[in-house]
């Protein structure tokens, strides 16, 4: 079975324009994608007994990832803060229209299984939006982060590097 090891995923991004590398977000530990569905359609005409419906449009959901905040990480989680306030979708791909990359990956050791990364294909009005942060601390513990993003336009695909 070919599954991919947890401990090394990571989220990267890069919002430098005609650049296709990614810095790490510090000191993040998980991410998710979800949310993924499928609107219906209902098309019941009267005197139907039972309501009958069609698949229609794809929600290709949301994604989220949190970790520890990190106020040194000017690459990375400041890159997001600002992706959220100045409402710029994210892509996946640094085509001459954007500068940001984001990628999820699922592993970043050739050498296991499972390694790639989740991004959103490239097309001119895909990507991801960051919709919300939560920053969080307690007595007793770290500074926590987290992020949510809306993805638009595509799914998400998973590629090797």
């Amino acid at each position: 079975m070919s599954v991919a090891e947890g401990r090394n995923g990571k989220v990267t991004i890069n919002e430098t324009s005609g650049s296709k590398t990614t810095d790490l977000v510090a000191e993040l530990g998980e991410w998710s994608i979800g949310g993924i569905t499928r609107n219906m359609i209902d098309f019941t005409a009267f005197s139907d007994e039972v309501s009958k419906h069609k698949p229609g449009m794809l929600d290709p959901g949301t994604v989220s990832f949190s970790g520890w905040f990190d106020a040194t990480d000017s690459t990375g989680q400041a890159s997001l803060i600002r992706a959220l306030t100045s409402g710029t979708l994210i892509h996946s791909s640094s085509a001459s229209w954007s500068p940001w990359l984001l990628k999820l990956w699922s592993n970043d050791d050739t050498n296991f299984d499972g390694y790639g990364y989740w991004s959103v294909p490239s097309a001119a009005n895909s990507g991801i939006y960051i919709t919300g942060m939560e920053l969080g601390t307690n007595k007793d513990g770290l500074c926590s982060i987290s992020f949510t993003g809306k993805v638009t336009g595509s799914m998400i695909d998973f590629s090797t590097a």
